[in-house]
């Protein structure tokens, strides 16, 4: 929050912004009586109230459990369920709630709450002598007093703590609180939640800083100095130029801006690194068929410098990626954009075109599907979900020739410049499906007056069965991106949970 205030401040110093504190129960109540414009919530696996207030997903934070000085349990580097089981809690209210309830409960406890104190400076005091243990949420624990010992509660289901804005539902939202969102959501994505606390000694060095955060277990990893002796060893002409780290949600690729108008790209993974040579093969050729940019190969390199994959040098595009959830100047423009980019690619001759990375029938994906919304019980609608996915399934499949698709169409995958699709980018799972899959686009891109102009702008290639089927891939992918990312890539993470709240509030 004080990163959000302090942003948000320089970039808006004429308006007066007012802050209050307080319980989230109260702050949703003041919300929806018009006393406040926002309001910053948060849950540790409990419900919280969406009737009357449209939910924005900031961050998931790591939870720590607070102990005295000199107790048994601080000397260990992560506690686990049962450990505290025998403990006395300290807590803000008379019980422990949510998903710390459930999984302790499937440990065979019930955590007891010795002592009720709201106030977190209070709640340290009680922890220093020794009255109790208390959860801590990460960023509150950076403000610990040096008499208390913060261990990270890790368990296979540990919770976390689900921080969100909310706005109320049905009430046009200010351009001042827009402008606060943009600002919360900023700070939220260069907060890493896995990392500990800066205050803590004990908890120092445990992973590396957001912008080099692995997201994969088996991730290459990468930097600036390895990017600068790759590109000298095997692009000696681009040597001496600038490179800089590009900040971005991608999961494939990490990104290296290369002077003023080049990009590395470096494949995180094995299976990814495979995309190099088709993606040089087939972006020219749809280049010349499509109406909006594509990525231009400069230049292919090979394992070098430790570095173990093939990977690419491509012309730097111009343009931002969407931020999830905050409206385009021109939505209905935007959307018609992209129904003209998908009937172009649509057009484009199969001949010779590999299979799209997501080729399969959703039939296949059905044992997956189910399995992960019943891992997220609790955190999605199940059964809201699970129509999604039913509608999807009993609807006709697709009976013609397989076209080409991009297969990915996310925020991280376009590039919007004055409002309108200036690019996309990207193209790893590009190859001939059904073309049902790039109607994800509808719910990762566009609110619901966006979703009927593109609708609209498609025709009768958008016929009831396929954006039946396009629901359920939109909402397959994000449910898979949501069990994946939720601990490894805040804005990945925030963008399944956005669509998964779009889909399962029409179901």
């Amino acid at each position: 929050m004080p990163r959000a205030l302090a942003r948000f401040r320089v970039r808006h110093p004429g308006v007066t912004l007012t802050h209050e504190e307080g319980r989230t129960p109260a702050l949703l109540s003041r919300l929806a009586e018009g006393g406040l414009d926002l309001a910053v919530v948060s849950t540790t696996g409990g419900a919280l109230p969406d009737g009357v207030h449209d939910l924005h997903h900031l961050l998931d934070e790591t939870l720590y459990v607070a102990l005295p000085a000199g107790h048994p349990l601080a000397a260990e580097p992560e506690l686990r369920l049962p450990r505290p089981a025998a403990e006395d809690w300290i807590s803000g209210s008379p019980h422990i709630e949510g998903s710390l309830l459930r999984l302790a409960l499937r440990h065979g406890f019930r955590p007891h709450v010795a002592h009720v104190v709201a106030e977190w400076t209070a709640k340290q005091g009680y922890v220093a002598a020794g009255l109790g243990i208390a959860l801590v949420p990460q960023l509150a624990a950076e403000s610990a007093r040096p008499d208390i010992t913060l261990v990270p509660l890790r368990d296979g289901a540990a919770p976390a703590r689900e921080v969100y804005a909310a706005t109320a539902r049905g009430r046009a939202v200010t351009s001042a609180a827009t402008a606060f969102l943009a600002a919360l959501r900023h700070a939220a994505a260069g907060l890493d939640p896995c990392s500990p606390p800066a205050r803590s000694p004990a908890l120092q060095g445990e992973t590396r800083p957001m912008a080099e955060q692995q997201m994969h277990a088996d991730e290459a990893a990468t930097d600036e100095t390895l990017v600068r002796r790759l590109v000298a060893a095997q692009f000696p002409a681009w040597a001496g130029l600038p490179v800089r780290r590009v900040d971005t949600a991608g999961t494939a690729n990490a990104m290296y801006r290369l002077g003023a108008d080049m990009v590395v790209r470096l494949p995180r993974l094995a299976s990814s690194a495979e995309d190099v040579e088709a993606e040089l093969r087939w972006l020219p050729r749809l280049a010349a068929a499509l109406p909006v940019a594509v990525p231009e190969p400069l230049g292919k390199g090979g394992p070098g410098e430790g570095y173990p994959f093939a990977w690419s040098v491509f012309r730097w595009l111009a343009g931002s990626t969407p931020e999830v959830g905050v409206p385009l100047a021109g939505p209905a423009l935007f959307a018609e954009d992209v129904a003209r980019f998908l009937t172009a690619l649509r057009e484009v001759d199969p001949a010779g075109a590999p299979a799209a990375y997501r080729s399969e029938p959703l039939a296949r994906r059905d044992a997956r599907t189910r399995e992960v919304i019943a891992r997220l019980r609790g955190t999605v609608d199940e059964g809201a979900a699970t129509a999604v996915w039913d509608a999807a399934l009993r609807a006709p499949a697709w009976g013609r020739a397989p076209v080409w698709t991009h297969g990915d169409l996310q925020p991280g995958n376009v590039l919007v410049d004055g409002g309108r699709l200036g690019a996309v980018i990207d193209f790893g799972c590009m190859g001939l499906g059904d073309p049902a899959v790039d109607l994800i686009s509808a719910w990762y891109l566009m609110d619901a007056a966006a979703r009927d102009a593109f609708r609209t702008a498609l025709g009768t290639a958008a016929d009831d069965a396929m954006w039946a089927r396009g629901r359920g891939w939109a909402l397959s992918i994000a449910l898979d991106e949501l069990d994946y990312y939720r601990r490894t890539n805040p804005r990945m993470a925030r963008t399944a949970r956005h669509v998964l709240g779009q889909l399962t509030r029409a179901a």
